[in-house]
Order: C-alpha cells, then structure tokens, then sequence
C-alpha cells in the first residue's frame, strides 16, 4: 500500500519515547493514527463546535477537568 509522510510535532518525552519504541510498536502506532486522521477528515464537514464539543466529553470521560484543560491552555 502506498503511504505519504506527514510530520507532527511532539513534546520532547513523547518524541524520546516513540524513538526508542520498537518497530511493532511504531507500526501500531501509525495505524492507529492513519485511522484516526482519516476519521477526522471525514468529519470535516462537521462545525467547529461540534468538534469541540466531541473533544470536550472524550476529555471529560478521559477524567480532565474544565479547571486542568484551562490551565492547560493558559500554560500554553
């Protein structure tokens, strides 16, 4: 199957972590991230908002609080 590069910027630790992941590891990994990517481009149709919103209740679900995804984006 013919596949395209695209780079991501990731936090130091999540970028030491992924180079010293073995390659079973790191192909998992692009799978789950092809799968995803696609799944949010076909979403693209959807408003901003409602992207939002679905981001909010994962995180929410996830355990993050309003308080820590604020402080979060004020750190930022």
């Amino acid at each position: 199957m013919p596949t395209s590069t695209v780079s991501v910027e990731l936090d130091p630790e999540t970028g030491r972590v992924y180079d010293e992941a073995p390659d079973e590891v790191k192909l998992r990994l692009k799978l789950i991230l092809s799968h995803k990517a696609r799944e949010v481009f076909q979403k693209s149709n959807e408003s901003l908002k409602e992207i939002m919103d679905e981001v909010g209740i994962r995180a929410t679900a996830m355990g993050l609080t309003e308080e820590e995804l604020e402080k979060m984006l004020r750190d930022e």
